[in-house]
């Protein structure tokens, strides 16, 4: 205890004790003699002074002195087990925190060049995740150069110690035989991988704004709610509703939960690099290789989030069950009604997510949308035509299908699109195929599933109306 804290308990001792005394000497005047009497009485006829007052005062102070330090002590534990309750559910907090940073990245509003306006993504794809599998690979090398060359130039001979092949990589097994460094390939360090992911999220508008999901091995089950129509009194996948009297009994009810599976597929990029380029000027190699194997990859996922069947490959929107489609006003065009009609099919509660994608062809009907005498856009043409329809975004995608085609435009809200990520990529080369062209194959291998979360369109309350997160124009 310091000496701050020591003069304050004596000031608090003295205190007590001045308060005993005079307490005592009150008893010595107050009240006559009758009151003297009966405390000399007790002192076996010696009348009390008030020097006897003063010494009784000196010889309480040590139990006063003790009662309030130990009081104190006991205060102070007190206070110390308080204070440590308090930093252990600090600590705790802490680790929660971080436990669902590293599970959901909420993104920040995503101010678009474009002119959509903010847009708000429903769980971006983390940057980088310390329990993906090439976690342990990062700080091993100097940088993203320093891995491609290991990865590239050690074909035939040992292989760079730091690197590690999948095959050694968890659960990820190579998809080829032979020579692991050429067929297996090098688990890419998660601080690479990362980088590689936020090249294809700027090529791939789906990704930003999908349900993102982190995959620890080779699949991931999650529940998923069958709710197929709510023009009854069971909601959500079979959870019942009632209002009661006084002693009515609730019904049982059981939720009638399904399971989404996602399995890893794995996705193959490749490409031809001259040996003269990778020996004269390697410095370009790597930027070359993680800008190419970026695009390609982002752009062949958003095709397979559109339009795949499911079959050893992502299930696309249109090819799902939940994929509803209004009738089109007038063959190989997009109306006013049209857009009305896909929004009143638009699942509630999705307004504010959903955005419309749409094939390039269809930007011309767009520019001509009218409701009677009033433009949807007044033309400027020294501007850009704004890319919002209906205050929503507009992402023009090449790989929606043609014109009068089903998902030429759509209107989607992706936060009902699963995407898993395994969070393993791996870099391979081999120059045996190409030798004779002195060139080399260099290949790149990410696994993802992705599908839609929900099975099939919903029935409203009022028994006939059907809403869906992914709504498109029919054939006319």
């Amino acid at each position: 205890m310091d000496n701050e804290h020591e003069a304050t308990v004596d000031e608090h001792v003295d205190g007590l004790v001045n308060e005993i005394a005079q307490a005592v000497a009150g008893q010595l005047t107050a009240g006559g003699g009758t009151d003297r009497a009966s405390v000399a009485a007790s002192r076996q006829g010696a009348p009390m002074t008030e020097a006897d007052v003063a010494l009784a005062a000196r010889q309480i102070r040590p139990v006063v002195e003790s009662a309030v330090r130990s009081g104190l002590e006991d205060r102070f534990e007190s206070m110390a087990s308080e204070l440590g309750s308090a930093e252990a559910a600090i600590d705790e907090l802490r680790e929660q925190l971080a436990s669902v940073q590293d599970a959901v990245s909420e993104p920040a509003p995503q101010e678009r060049a474009d002119g959509a306006g903010t847009v708000s993504a429903s769980m971006r794809p983390q940057s980088r995740n310390e329990r993906a599998v090439g976690a342990q690979l990062d700080g091993r090398f100097a940088g993203w150069a320093d891995f491609v060359r290991s990865a590239l130039t050690m074909r035939g001979h040992r292989p760079d110690p730091r690197l590690m092949v999948v095959e050694e990589a968890a659960d990820i097994s190579a998809s080829l035989t032979g020579e692991e460094m050429v067929d297996g390939g090098a688990l890419v360090p998660e601080e690479f991988r990362a980088e590689i992911l936020e090249l294809m999220v700027s090529v791939n508008d789906i990704r930003s704004r999908a349900f993102n999901l982190q995959m620890g091995s080779s699949s991931l089950t999650i529940p998923r709610i069958r709710d197929v129509s709510r023009g009854s009194s069971t909601l959500f996948g079979g959870v019942q509703t009632y209002w009661l009297e006084a002693g009515d009994e609730i019904p049982e009810s059981e939720p009638d939960f399904g399971q989404v599976r996602l399995v890893a597929k794995a996705l193959a990029a490749l490409t031809e690099i001259q040996n003269t380029l990778i020996a004269d000027s390697f410095t370009t190699v790597p930027g070359l290789i993680a800008r190419l194997f970026a695009t390609a990859l982002g752009w062949k996922e958003e095709r397979s989030f559109l339009r795949d069947n499911g079959a050893g490959k992502p299930l696309g929107v249109t090819e799902s069950a939940a994929f509803k489609t209004v009738a089109r006003d007038t063959a190989s065009d997009v109306k006013a009604v049209d857009i009305h009609k896909m929004e009143g099919a638009l699942m509630p509660g999705s307004e504010m997510r959903a955005v419309w994608v749409i094939h390039p062809t269809v930007r011309e009907k767009l520019g001509a949308l009218n409701l009677g005498s009033v433009q949807y856009w007044q033309e400027d043409l020294s501007q850009r035509r704004p890319m919002t329809l209906n205050g929503r975004p507009i992402l023009v995608s090449e790989h929606c299908p043609a014109l009068n085609t089903p998902g030429d435009i759509m209107l989607v809200d992706f936060m009902y699109y699963l995407i898993a990520d395994r969070q393993a990529m791996s870099l391979a080369s081999s120059p045996h195929p190409e030798f004779r062209k002195n060139a080399t194959l260099v290949r790149a291998i990410e696994r993802l599933d992705a599908q839609p979360w929900i099975e099939s369109a919903l029935t409203l309350a009022d028994g006939s109306t059907t809403v869906s997160p992914f709504v498109g124009l029919a054939t006319k």
